[in-house]
């Protein structure tokens, strides 16, 4: 997968809280930041399934 360059608009505190965080797992915030956005966006993606169409134990 290739990579992109951005710049956005953050606030101070969540910035440098979010960097302090980074620090402490020995990760780079890029990489960090890239696992966020996944996350938030499988979470949105499972949250538009329909919880009726996955199938249950009882139904297997």
């Amino acid at each position: 997968m290739g990579k992109v360059k951005t710049s956005v608009y953050i606030d101070e505190e969540l910035w440098r809280e979010f960097k302090e965080l980074a620090q402490r797992e020995n990760s780079e915030v890029s990489k960090l930041l890239e696992e966020a956005l996944m996350n938030y966006l499988i979470n949105e993606v499972l949250k538009d399934i329909d919880d009726s169409k996955i199938p249950c134990g009882s139904n297997l």
